[in-house]
């Protein structure tokens, strides 16, 4: 059985994103030794991970019915694909951690680990895991984005 794109427990929700089609963002690159898809540029991996955490947000409102029921993100993991040499991981992450700021304003501000991995399954350049405090359906806790 494959694993869910988002699980609750408890009061929180553990997102992960669907994996998105970026071919237009990349190219095959060679120089590392082995064919890999690799991004242009490191502002196009911020743009992925803007868009990684937009697959996060899709999970959760799966999940949760609507985003209005998320009070805080809570932590972000972002796995970054990175060459040996490449240190540039937390601004990678930026790509994410902005929007979700831009989002749900306090309510987005989250801890975060920016993590550079060798390899993401079918050569993603960025993957990201998201945990957020669920409101309480009874109290009406604050809305965010729709």
């Amino acid at each position: 059985m494959s694993p869910s794109p988002a699980e609750l427990s408890g009061p929180r929700c553990f997102c992960r994103d669907c994996l998105v089609d970026l071919d237009a963002r990349v190219k095959r690159c060679t120089s590392c030794g082995s064919p890999r898809l690799v991004l242009v540029t490191c502002g196009g991996r911020y743009d992925a991970a803007r868009h990684s955490v937009l697959g996060c947000l899709s999970s959760a409102k799966v999940a949760l019915g609507t985003l209005e029921r998320i009070q805080q993100v809570v932590k972000m993991t972002a796995f970054i694909s990175s060459s040996s040499g490449f240190n540039e991981q937390p601004l990678v992450a930026n790509g994410a951690s902005d929007l979700l700021v831009r989002l749900f304003d306090d309510r987005g501000v989250h801890g975060r680990s920016a993590i550079g991995v060798a390899e993401l399954p079918l050569n993603m350049p960025v993957e990201i895991e998201l945990i957020v405090q669920i409101a309480d359906a009874a109290s009406g806790g604050e809305g965010g984005p729709e």
